[in-house]
Parts: structure tokens; sequence; C-alpha cells
């Protein structure tokens, strides 16, 4: 989705038009969204296992890392503090292992 956002805008002679500039604006409250919801999904337990879990922030760090680079530094300060607590607080060491890597790899990725 971004990468087509990207050859647009190039493409375009003003860059900065209202359009382009709303537009960008929505992907991004999108990603916030999007992620956030990815994020809630570590304290919803029962229904989903702590493996399970594990499982998903590994999966998380193909795509969770770059996506928070495109939100607005207000937004992926509140990804990273959510997923921070979530790390710290988490008992499983299995899962508590798998989220400090996504952290870390998404703390990198700036």
């Amino acid at each position: 989705m971004w990468r087509v956002a990207d050859d647009f805008i190039a493409a375009q002679d003003d860059k900065t038009s209202p359009a382009i500039t709303r537009g960008l604006e929505q992907m991004r409250n999108g990603c916030a969204e999007v992620l956030g919801g990815a994020l809630t999904s570590f304290s919803e337990r029962p229904p989903y296992e702590a493996h399970d879990l594990a499982v998903f922030a590994h999966d998380l760090m193909s795509t969770f890392p770059a996506l928070t680079r495109r939100l607005t530094t207000p937004a992926r300060k509140a990804a990273l503090d959510q997923l921070r607590k979530i790390a710290a607080s988490e008992r499983d060491p299995e899962l508590a292992r798998a989220l400090n890597e996504l952290l870390r790899a998404t703390v990198a990725a700036r």
C-alpha cells in the first residue's frame, strides 16, 4: 500500500497538494488503528494462548516496524509505549521474548 502511494506521489508535480496531504493523513491514521488492534490482541487471553501470540509477534516482525515508521510522531510514540508496556508485563517467557524482539526491531527501524 505504501509503495503504491510513494510511487504515486513521486509522479505528481505538486507533492504537497491538499488532496495528497489528506490522503497520507488518512493512511497514517488507518495504520495506527491497525497496529493498535494488533497490539490489543496481546491482552486478549482467552481466547488466544501465549504460544499463539508469540507466533503472531514473530509474524509481525515483517510488517510492524516498517509501518510504525509511517505513523505520525505521536502515534508512533503511542504504539512503542504500548508495546513496551505489554512486553514488560508479560509473564510467559516465550511471549515476552517475542514481544521484546518485536520491540527491538521496531525501535531499530527508526
